[in-house]
């Protein structure tokens, strides 16, 4: 193992120390851990050996800039990567009325008497899929999936009316009531990091632990850095262009706000343009979230177009990645809509429309550009001013050090503020909880919450 030191500056302030440790290959020619079959059970598989993967764990003492490297002793952690759960049906589906509105779907699985978790997914607007319960031992966990407002199979879909940040929250609250869930663990990604803090900062007597993956806080920053010039864009330079072009924005000396643009399109009375806005605003993002797994490919031009190919052998993907890719064509086979022209019109990108007929893919991408236009809503309560009424919750962050989402920069930043929170920063990983280095240390923590969340 190669054992680098090296410093962090910056926007962090004082220096901060922290040891990184890489696996012996690189990223790309990791070896594939094939997992499990949900028709099996653990104990009849096997898996190839390979190395114990590795990430930065922090664990400052309060009020230190300083952060302590260590690794979980071997007599406690698995030498080989943990795998999902089996999958298992729900015991409990139903649709909860939050409001005269909206109605939010929500599903149970699991020990009727285990530790309330609810996974708190990302977006906004992604929605929940079974496999979101199978990051939980289901015979210790009670597993709570919860499709936002608006998105998934809650209702109406698409609809950004009384859909703010602080609802969702509300939300949460009545579905816990609704339970009968007295106090419970927050499972958030994403987008679901600053839902599952904002709720926590409002009810913290509701929360035993927190679980995070992939930090987002929804500052302007972070939205700007995918969404906006000058950030992912010198990335995926090419996919960006396309990106900008799909709504009429020139690039450079263009200052209209490409999210508006975005807004106004997504927002249109017309089912045909609301579709091309949404697959253009997905490009984006798919292409800033596939550099990880790109690694291992080059792209090329010919003098007559851009082709992309393999420069190792291209391996199968992991049955995880593959369940990763189904819910997302799930999304992506309902995208074709009726042509159905809401009698209002289109509607200005600063104002709210009524639900209207769109798929689930149209869906995600309306909420997204929604919650960035607005800041998430959180302007006047940034996340990280309110640490002080959770600080004592126990908490374990799991961050990819190459996730393009959501920079790296984000977990430091939240480590600064919150020192007492559990932080793993993996390398070679990305953004996706499908990752099997993420998902080993999502399952990790998830096992050590057991006994955090008293």
């Amino acid at each position: 193992m190669l054992k680098q030191q090296f410093t962090c500056q910056g926007s962090l302030g004082p220096s901060v120390r922290v040891a990184a440790v890489y696996l012996n290959k690189p990223f790309r020619t990791r070896a594939p851990i094939h997992r499990e079959s949900s028709r099996l059970p653990a104990s009849k598989l096997s898996f190839p050996t390979r190395a114990k993967p590795t990430s930065t764990v922090c664990a400052a003492a309060k009020g230190s800039s300083q952060i302590k490297s260590s690794t979980h002793s071997t007599k406690t952690e698995p030498t080989e990567l943990r795998v999902l759960h089996p999958q298992i049906e729900a015991r409990v589906t139903g649709k909860l009325k939050v409001s005269p509105l909206h109605s939010v779907h929500f599903e149970v699985y699991g020990n009727p008497a285990g530790i309330p978790v609810i996974v708190v997914h990302g977006g906004p607007g992604a929605g929940c899929f079974k496999n979101h319960a199978r990051f939980f031992d289901p015979t210790q966990y009670r597993i709570i999936l919860l499709d936002q407002r608006g998105c998934g199979r809650s209702t109406p879909l698409g609809c950004l009316e009384e859909n703010t940040t602080q609802a969702l929250v509300e939300d949460m609250e009545q579905i816990r009531e609704h339970l009968e869930v007295d106090r419970w663990v927050l499972f958030g990604g994403s987008w679901g990091v600053a839902l599952s803090l904002v709720y926590a900062q409002t009810h913290p007597d509701r929360v035993r632990g927190i679980i995070l993956r992939g930090i987002c806080l929804m500052r302007p920053q972070e939205i700007g850095w995918v969404y906006r010039p000058g950030g992912a864009s010198k990335l995926v330079p090419a996919a960006f262009k396309a990106y900008l072009q799909a709504v009429g924005h020139a690039g450079e000396g263009d200052d209209r706000d490409v999210i508006e643009l975005y807004h106004e399109q997504l927002t249109s009375p017309d089912s045909a343009t609301r579709s091309r806005a949404a697959g253009s605003w997905h490009s984006l993002g798919g292409a800033v979230s596939r550099l990880t797994s790109a690694s291992n490919v080059v792209q090329s031009w010919d003098g007559e177009g851009w082709r992309i190919r393999p420069h190792v052998e291209e391996k199968a993907p992991h049955s995880a990645d593959r369940a990763s890719a189904s819910e997302q064509t799930q999304q992506s086979a309902k995208s074709s809509e009726p042509r159905n022209p809401s009698p209002s019109g289109a509607k200005r990108a600063t104002q709210e429309i009524k639900a209207v007929p769109m798929s689930t893919f149209t869906a995600q991408a309306l909420l997204e550009c929604h919650y960035c236009l607005h800041d998430a809503f959180l302007a006047n309560t940034p996340i990280l001013q309110g640490i002080d009424q959770i600080r004592h919750i126990p908490t374990i962050a799991v961050h990819g050090r190459l996730d393009f989402i959501c920079p790296a920069c984000t977990i430091w930043e939240l480590h600064e503020a919150w020192p007492e929170a559990e932080v793993h920063v993996v390398g070679g990983a990305g953004h996706s909880m499908y990752d099997s280095l993420i998902t080993h240390e999502l399952i990790n923590a998830t096992e050590r919450m057991k006994t955090k969340a008293t």
